[in-house]
């Protein structure tokens, strides 16, 4: 319900102020010059705040991205969300770009507009971002939107759904060749970083995930019958997996040799040794020295993959080891079970590493 009151200013001109009252709600108010501006005014406000969109029209107008950054990452380190840290590295780059605008001023056209800038502009290692990498960028972009409808009432939707993406090519499978594999061995052993060449050998052995790696705790092994259960995993579903070769043999020594009673984190940061070491860098420098190009640490994975497939592991074998819980292209496989898992993946070590 609208009430209309004419007033006139100090000047000596009429003015009309709106008062829009709808039952559960606070009043709102706005003053024009004219009735027409008046009425047009209140009918669209009454509207919206029975809609429900009003009053996120205005808390849009209230934050900026930066503070939607702040406020999603800081919900995300709360609940322990494994992939904070590119979350992270996502949103130095939008809050740089975007920051100081206001939500409301997040439009699909601007968020558009630095879309292209995302494949066009070089990042920090000389090289332009794939059309995956940039989805990425806008798919962490709104999940931290989405969370914004539908929990805090800061906007009303999310613009970042009117996006297209770009095309993404059907499935990146690259691994290491025995020549590319035996190299990279050497330069992980060359590594300052000791430990290097034992998490890339997991890495190959298991084909587990980079957190699922990087995360493990001592706890999670059983160094006698070298069995390791993935806690941390990307489906949140428990997976045990047996390890065999050079990697069990490498972690037996590792914890013999261990002296530090302050951390469980098998391979814990320098500088928190409660929190996870980040490989990423020393990874690099290995696949420099070993010439290896195109290769990131996640096609330590598809090599896995790939090796246990050169030894004749089903589709749905290959799924089991590698953990996948949405299998739209095996669903007519059977699940194996973690017994058979560790065989073909016994095989395939041993293929490789020998006795």
């Amino acid at each position: 319900m609208a009430t209309f009151m004419k007033r006139r200013n100090k000047n000596g001109e009429d003015r009309i102020t709106v008062v829009v009252r709808v039952k559960g709600y606070p009043r709102q108010t706005a003053t024009f010059r004219n009735m027409t501006l008046a009425r047009d005014w209140a009918q669209r406000t009454e509207a919206a705040i029975k809609d429900g969109r009003h009053f996120k029209d205005k808390e849009s107008k209230k934050h900026t991205l930066k503070e939607l950054a702040d406020r999603f990452l800081e919900e995300l380190e709360d609940s322990q969300f494994k992939s904070l840290p590119e979350y992270k590295r996502i949103f130095v780059w939008w809050v740089n770009k975007l920051g100081d605008y206001k939500l409301s001023d997040v439009t699909p056209a601007l968020i558009s507009e630095y879309k292209s800038r995302l494949i066009k502009e070089e990042t920090h290692m000389k090289k332009n971002r794939s059309g995956a990498r940039a989805n990425r960028y806008l798919a962490v972009l709104s999940s931290a939107m989405n969370t914004a409808v539908k929990e805090w009432g800061w906007l009303e939707d999310n613009p970042v759904t009117k996006i297209k993406k770009f095309p993404e090519p059907t499935g990146r499978v690259r691994y290491l060749d025995k020549f590319e594999r035996d190299a990279l061995i050497k330069a992980c052993e060359n590594s300052s970083n000791k430990d290097l060449k034992l998490v890339v050998l997991m890495a190959l052995s298991t084909g587990a995930r980079k957190m699922e790696i990087w995360g493990l705790k001592w706890n999670d092994l059983d160094l006698k019958t070298g069995r390791i259960v993935f806690r941390n995993t990307k489906n949140k579903e428990i997976r045990g997996v047996g390890l065999t070769g050079p990697a069990l043999e490498l972690l037996r020594k590792k914890k013999s040799n261990l002296s530090r009673i302050d951390t469980q984190l098998l391979f814990p940061s320098k500088k928190n040794p409660q929190k996870t070491y980040n490989f990423r860098s020393m990874f690099e420098k290995a696949l420099k020295e070993a010439q290896i190009e195109d290769f990131r640490w996640h096609d330590l994975r598809h090599t896995t993959g790939s090796y246990i497939a050169m030894q004749g592991a089903s589709s749905a074998e290959i799924a089991a080891v590698l953990g996948h819980k949405s299998l739209s292209m095996v669903k007519r496989y059977s699940h194996i079970s973690e017994d058979h898992s560790t065989g073909i993946l016994e095989k395939m070590n041993q293929s490789i590493f020998g006795d």
